[in-house]
């Protein structure tokens, strides 16, 4: 058993998925094998983002994917519109999305008339004649919807956009918040709609900072695995790198286990103090760790961002009970520096050998 502290959840999640990588495309180790143990939905964003980076497929069990919520699944359509405006499924799914007064009936006409003529919707709704056939509120809504497209499609594919800056501007333009205000039942629906934006949003500044030469096409690439999901439910019929709540995890096993976010707020959980089922969350701890068959992971973080803030974390005291004389205990980042600077240290030596020998 391993217990690794690292900086931040990204850094946790990368190592992670490194470690997933390296053993299945060097040791041949099956994909299935790995299963990552996560307590809150929070967690699965940075971790599922981690394996698309690294085009690992994966599959989530017992929560929904972050990258199929209707928000996410919305701005990512209008990006591949931008992107792509042939792209007939992304664009059909936002084209009254917001409302915009193009009903279904209009939309099944552009879709008929792109299979008559043998091109994309796009086309057909960029076409005057077309346009002539139908009502004039649903002509002139589709003309300010090809021309919200054609406005950031030009930037969306040049190289030095910021994309962030871009894709808040386009939010804000169709009027998405908007809408989902409007959709919402309830205040918390709108809370936890708006946060799965920020941390799309949060997904895109990361790729941004580290790949900026591919732009907006990379990005959709990277995020793109794993978008067709069948037989949801079914765990046996899934393929790829198991992510699944501990919750779900019960009466489950796996050859190897990662559990992150051992911390504490995280588990126990910050509620199990206020109602009184810390001892609960402990047996959700021993559940995790009992999971693994071959080689157990448990990893916790210095810092996490929660609520849009960086914040310091603390590990879970459950980590006191275990017993470290069957406990591997691992600095990642001070492990991980270390290693960079021996391998500077070997190029440099072995460069001015090199040099030398020249001479």
């Amino acid at each position: 058993m391993r217990l690794i502290a690292t900086q931040d959840e990204k850094e946790e999640s990368d190592m992670i998925a490194k470690e997933v990588e390296a053993a299945h495309f060097s040791n041949k180790q099956p994909l299935e094998d790995f299963a990552v143990l996560f307590r809150t939905n929070d967690q699965s964003r940075v971790l599922e983002q981690a394996f698309r980076q690294r085009k690992i497929p994966y599959r989530v069990v017992g929560a929904r994917s972050f990258f199929d919520r209707r928000e996410v699944k919305d701005i990512l359509s209008y990006l591949n519109v931008l992107h792509n405006p042939h792209d007939d499924i992304s664009l059909l799914r936002v084209l009254n999305t917001p409302t915009r007064g193009i009903g279904s009936a209009t939309a099944e006409l552009a879709r008929e008339r792109s299979m008559e003529k043998g091109h994309s919707v796009w086309v057909a709704l960029c076409d005057e004649d077309f346009l002539r056939q139908i009502p004039e509120k649903a002509r002139n809504a589709i003309r300010g919807f090809t021309t919200i497209i054609s406005k950031y499609s030009g930037p969306a594919n040049s190289q030095g956009t910021q994309l962030v800056q871009m894709t808040e501007a386009l939010i804000l333009e169709v009027g998405y918040m908007d809408h989902l205000k409007k959709a919402a039942k309830e205040p918390e629906d709108f809370a936890g709609w708006e946060n799965g934006l920020k941390e799309l949003l949060k997904s895109l500044a990361g790729y941004e900072e580290r790949n900026r030469a591919d732009g907006l096409g990379g990005f959709l690439d990277e995020i793109s695995l794993n978008d067709e999901r069948e037989e949801k439910d079914d765990i046996e019929k899934k393929k790829g790198v198991c992510l699944i709540t501990l919750h779900a995890s019960k009466g489950l096993e796996f050859p190897i286990v990662y559990l992150p976010g051992i911390e504490q707020g995280i588990l126990p959980h910050k509620r199990s103090f206020d109602e009184g089922r810390v001892d609960e969350e402990r047996r959700l701890f021993y559940v995790g760790i009992t999971r693994a068959k071959q080689k157990l992971t448990i990893s916790h973080t210095r810092t996490r961002m929660k609520w849009g803030q960086k914040q310091t974390s603390l590990p879970s005291p459950f980590l006191k009970e275990l017993d470290r004389k069957y406990i591997t205990e691992l600095d990642y980042t001070r492990h991980m520096n270390e290693t960079v600077t021996q391998e500077e240290n070997t190029n440099f030596f072995s460069g001015l050998r090199a040099m030398l020998a020249e001479k």
